[in-house]
């Protein structure tokens, strides 16, 4: 299925093809070279569920969110899966996906930088500054405030009204 004509059977293959425990580290790494070439995002989806993390891995799950469903959730899970290494080599590019005019590409960035708990703290004013403007996300926004921790305080209480409807 690694090699199947649609896009979407090969994300498929890509994710089972961490349950594949019976492949020699050799046969991985000659599965996933035949892939990269046939196709990057597969390629990216198999390499994170293999525990491979690289610049390669993470632009292209960066990519992934760009594209239509299934792709953006098999891409925001593979950042889930590498956590913050992944999420470390896109991190500028992830935080300028929050300017995004794109609802699904922003809620998807947040989503991503929450799961991974890589928000650097230089977000919390832009994080105010988007939840008084009542950007949708509340629960991704929260998740990434709660990533950042302590100095993401000051937020909170903006968050509480936008969730009260007070915003």
């Amino acid at each position: 299925r690694l090699s199947d004509s649609d896009a979407a059977v090969r994300s498929k293959a890509a994710v089972a093809f961490r349950n594949l425990k019976s492949l020699s580290p050799q046969e991985v790494e000659r599965q996933l070279d035949g892939l990269w070439h046939r196709d990057k995002f597969a390629a990216a989806l198999a390499s994170a569920y293999r525990g491979i993390s690289n610049r390669a891995v993470a632009n292209e799950l960066l990519a992934g969110l760009h594209r239509r469903e299934p792709f953006v959730d098999d891409a925001a899970a593979g950042f889930e899966i590498l956590g913050s290494s992944a999420a470390a080599l896109v991190l500028n590019d992830l935080v300028g996906l929050l300017d995004s005019k794109d609802v699904a590409l922003y809620c998807n960035a947040l989503m991503v930088l929450a799961g991974t708990h890589s928000a650097p703290v230089r977000l919390v004013k832009r994080m105010r500054e988007w939840i008084k403007q009542g950007r949708d996300c509340d629960w991704q926004a929260a998740a990434v405030l709660g990533s950042i921790g302590p100095p993401a305080a000051e937020a909170v209480p903006d968050l509480v009204k936008r969730i009260h409807g007070k915003v």
